[in-house]
């Protein structure tokens, strides 16, 4: 897929990707929760931290090693707050409630493990356990396995399985998330338009498509993002919208991103030259299929995106008066997402 796109529009400044968030109990349980650790780990001893400093050492020398070590609360909570900076999200709810279980007698020694990556010697699994463990006090005897490459994160699955998005996030993509949904709704709509194999994907696989596409990604985000600004009842939410976009900019033949965004401003608005309006009635066809639980006329994830492009394209070679059947071919036959000026060059291909 092309990453080569341009700016969104200077007249409509595409909103920054991550906005501040209002403070929620959730976030507030985490600062209390950190402050506990916080206070744990200044009681730290000089063995302590020299336990933890060997072990660190260990770990950036990328040799396969495997250990039982000794951890204090103090040196639990140490390697949590400042060794821990490659890891899935947080959740201190779960520290809490592995705490209480610690408390209560009811925690096992059972052979889990704290991983270590290789280079800079964090910890790449065990979160949970770690801040666990300090929070109720107990000292254990843990297994710690060295040499684990940060890339071969995605493999591991001791807890819960990590996603193609988690592994994206520990690599510094933002919106990992929401990012993988538009990834797989395009691979989704390829599949069905070349009558390919709908091949099931592996995280690993994923998760590199995330980071090698993160830049047209993250545009097409604030693409549709920006499409619903000012506009009490949207037709389609920014999600949905950015993965037209997605589909439009990543193209073989690729979109002007500036295009996309007018196109999908006028879709969202419910705005055009007349009733007969390709993009009027696709915002009208969508807008009636979201009001239907059953029937033929729902639209499907793909089937919604294809209605989209095929209403686009039909306004850039200069068409604006369509009947709704000739937008209905889209059941049958999805539109290449190309350019119209590249579209006879895509159709030979």
């Amino acid at each position: 897929m092309s990453d080569e796109t341009e700016l969104a529009p200077a007249a409509e400044p595409t909103p920054a990707l991550e906005p501040v968030p209002a403070r929620t109990p959730r976030m507030a349980m985490s600062d209390q929760v950190r402050g506990r650790l916080g206070a744990i780990a200044e009681t730290a001893t000089e063995a302590d931290r020299q336990a933890i400093a060997e072990i660190i050492a260990k770990a950036q020398t990328g040799e396969h090693l495997v250990e039982v070590c000794e951890v204090t609360p103090a040196m639990a909570a140490i390697v949590f707050l400042n060794y821990n900076k490659h890891n899935r999200d947080w959740t201190p709810s779960k520290s809490l409630e592995f705490a209480q279980q610690m408390i209560a007698g009811m925690w096992r020694w059972n052979g889990a493990t704290w991983v270590w990556y290789e280079g800079d010697g964090g910890l790449g699994d065990a979160q949970h356990r770690a801040s666990a463990q300090a929070l109720a006090g107990k000292t254990m005897k843990i297994i710690m396995v060295y040499g684990l490459q940060r890339p071969d994160i995605v493999t591991v699955d001791m807890n819960r399985r990590r996603s193609a998005a988690q592994s994206a996030t520990l690599e510094g993509i933002v919106r990992a998330a929401q990012k993988q949904q538009v990834i797989k709704a395009c691979i989704a709509y390829e599949n069905r338009r070349l009558n390919r194999y709908d091949e099931k994907l592996f995280d690993i696989t994923l998760r590199d498509m995330i980071i090698q596409n993160d830049h047209s990604l993250s545009q097409a985000l604030a693409v549709g993002d920006a499409s619903v600004k000012d506009i009490a009842r949207p037709v389609l939410k920014p999600i949905d919208a950015a993965k037209v976009a997605y589909l439009m900019l990543s193209a073989q033949h690729p979109w002007p991103a500036a295009t996309v965004f007018e196109h999908l401003k006028l879709l969202q608005a419910g705005q055009a030259q007349g009733e007969k309006d390709p993009v009027f009635q696709a915002a009208e066809m969508i807008t009636k299929a979201a009001e239907q639980r059953k029937g033929r006329e729902k639209l499907g994830e793909v089937a919604r995106c294809g209605l989209v492009v095929l209403a686009f394209n039909l306004i850039e070679r200069g068409i604006h008066a369509v009947r709704p059947q000739e937008l209905n071919t889209i059941k049958k036959r999805l539109p290449a997402p190309d350019f119209p000026d590249d579209f006879a060059a895509a159709a030979e291909e």
